[in-house]
């Protein structure tokens, strides 16, 4: 059989999200490929979640095999743009010794590897099916740009409390909403703008879920134009387009109502240049600033950069008061440029809100990105 080599990379990167590394299960570390009909179907599981990503051939007839990830991904180092495979039984090596197994081969560059025993991994790939019943459908452009917007204020290695590792994805109505926070920070998106011609698929009910970590690694792995169709159960998270499927554990816990903080009272908004922000930031702000000062005032904002050696840089832009008066508040600083460096928009509002006697700041961009920010103390 004649392989299509980028094609087939393209399906390794893929599925190789789901690839255990280390695990117990020696079957996670393999790769069962399968064509028939002129349709290849690649499949790989660590037994928490599985991918199965297919791409068209030429050829039509059965042709099958299961061997390790690392020794399939190896052989498309050929040169060629197509790579030759062949199986072979009981064959002498150059060793004399006969063996069964599989050849990818070229021109110029031959790999000989051992086929394995698809064993679990084929019972696995029998259970994995495209679930039925309730979904929405959004474009994987749209969902990665909103995982960027939204996703930065995770913890993904906090497991002490599990919902700060994730971001939360939300179906509600005709709305799609995804945020994540370390309980300092809330990072969110809202659709605000629907492309020409609407979304794809809303469904009739709302539902919710948590992105693990891998759940979001794989939505990256999408082609830009795929619609993906987001199925949500009691214990996973699938996501469906027509040529790659990604089966991931869902973080399973109740994440908290976010929400209510935008709806606390604002006592003071500004409006403030996005590039200004970062291009002021990236004049003063460097590994040696421990805290960051932000002075408010009818038309300027200036920047008060304390470093550890207890000296400043300052710098200031232009802003528009929006409502209220002067304020003064002191934020990490990588905290806060991460806001900046994370939120695709021109302009950029900031609004200064109560709550019990504190201070925080939320932010609203004009891409549909929202979020807060709690201040640490005054350096």
């Amino acid at each position: 059989m004649k392989i299509d080599k980028s094609k087939l990379s393209k399906a390794l990167k893929q599925i190789g999200v789901f690839v255990g590394k280390g695990s117990i299960n020696q079957s996670a570390s393999l790769v069962h490929f399968r064509n028939e009909n002129n349709k290849a179907v690649l499949f790989a599981t660590d037994f928490a979640g599985a991918g199965r990503a297919t791409f068209d051939t030429e050829e039509s007839a059965l042709f099958e095999f299961c061997i390790e990830y690392t020794q399939l991904l190896q052989s498309t180092k050929i040169r060629s743009k197509e790579i030759n495979a062949e199986l072979f039984e009981n064959r002498a090596g150059e060793d004399g010794v006969k063996a069964s197994g599989i050849e990818f081969s070229d021109d110029r560059t031959k790999f000989v590897w051992a086929t394995r025993n698809a064993g679990d991994l084929a019972e696995m790939e029998s259970k994995t099916q495209v679930p039925n019943g309730n979904f929405v459908e959004i474009d994987a452009k749209t969902l990665k740009y909103a995982l960027h917007e939204a996703g930065y204020a995770r913890n993904e290695k906090n497991s002490q409390i599990p919902y700060v590792m994730g971001v939360n994805f939300e179906c509600k109505g005709k709305d799609i909403n995804l945020v994540s926070t370390d309980k300092c920070r809330i990072a969110a998106w809202r659709e605000i703008e629907k492309p020409e011609g609407g979304f794809p698929n809303r469904p009739d009910e709302d539902f919710s879920g948590i992105f693990s970590p891998k759940t979001i690694q794989s939505v990256m792995l999408f082609d830009d134009d795929d619609h993906i169709k987001i199925y949500i159960d009691d214990a996973q998270i699938a996501l469906i387009s027509d040529t790659f499927e990604a089966y991931a554990t869902k973080i399973v816990a109740d994440y908290p109502n976010v929400g209510a903080f935008f709806q606390k009272e604002i006592v003071s908004s500004y409006e403030v240049s996005v590039a200004d922000v970062k291009e002021s930031l990236g004049i003063i702000v460097d590994s040696n600033v421990r805290s960051l000062n932000l002075e408010f005032t009818e038309d300027k904002v200036k920047f008060v950069a304390n470093l550890q050696t207890g000296e400043s840089m300052k710098d200031e832009i232009v802003c528009i008061r929006k409502s209220g008066k002067d304020e003064k508040i002191c934020f990490d600083p990588n905290y806060f440029g991460q806001i900046f460096a994370n939120v695709d928009a021109d302009k950029m509002t900031i609004e200064f809100r109560s709550m019990g006697g504190k201070v925080v700041i939320s932010y609203v961009g004009d891409d549909g990105a929202y979020g807060m920010l709690a201040p640490q103390k005054d350096a």
